[in-house]
């Protein structure tokens, strides 16, 4: 009985404190614009944030003339919410602090990735099946961070590492036009059977001439 009890006030907590309780309009996909984060600076990386808490992280690498899919996975959780703090100072102290940016919601959060997997995506241009290739499920790494909106865009602090990450939301996202892919693998397929029947009938036009 007490065990019923007791999962049944986590499901209410966890319920309490999800996304869409918590801050719905954080719901989404984003675009990293800006990062001093050396391990995916420079690289196409997106976010995206679901309506259950999960959290994905998937930044595309090309070297030479392969391109691989990294994604992370894993949860997050709300911890505080900082414009519910009843602290009278707070819009004066965060207004000056923030070069007169005054933002739409400031939230801490703690993100557990527990997942980490790299998927095929391209060759010289050519899209590859998504195949997963290499997993690690030993992959854990627990983060304190500190988000702030505006407007369409989240600006997101490690507390422990002081990086900063720059998201902007992508409404019109398609995860089947991103970068490195010049030819889509069904265009490459309906090309390839085309020309061959085309060079078929060619053949016997030429043969009856």
């Amino acid at each position: 009985m007490i065990g019923h009890i007791f999962v049944f006030l986590l499901f209410l907590i966890n319920k309490t404190h999800s996304l869409i309780n918590e801050a719905p309009q954080f719901l989404g996909t984003y675009l990293l614009r800006k990062t001093n984060d050396l391990s995916i600076q420079d690289k196409y990386t997106y976010l995206l944030l679901n309506e259950n808490n999960s959290i994905k992280l998937r930044t595309i690498i090309q070297k030479g003339v392969f391109a691989t899919k990294i994604s992370r996975t894993g949860f997050m959780h709300f911890n505080k919410n900082h414009k519910t703090i009843l602290n009278p100072f707070y819009f004066v102290i965060m207004h000056k602090k923030l070069n007169n940016v005054m933002f739409d919601n400031d939230v801490d959060i703690t993100v557990n990735f527990n997942n980490i997997d790299k998927y095929s995506y391209s060759m010289f241009g050519i899209q590859f099946p998504e195949i997963k290739y290499k997993e690690n499920p030993k992959y854990y790494i627990k983060k304190k961070l500190r988000v702030k909106q505006k407007d369409y865009t989240l600006f997101v602090t490690d507390e422990n590492t002081m990086f900063y990450y720059i998201f902007d939301l992508s409404k019109n996202f398609d995860t089947k036009k991103l970068p490195y892919i010049e030819t889509p693998v069904n265009t490459l397929i309906f090309t390839q059977i085309f020309s061959f029947i085309a060079n078929i009938l060619l053949a016997k036009f030429l043969d009856i001439i």
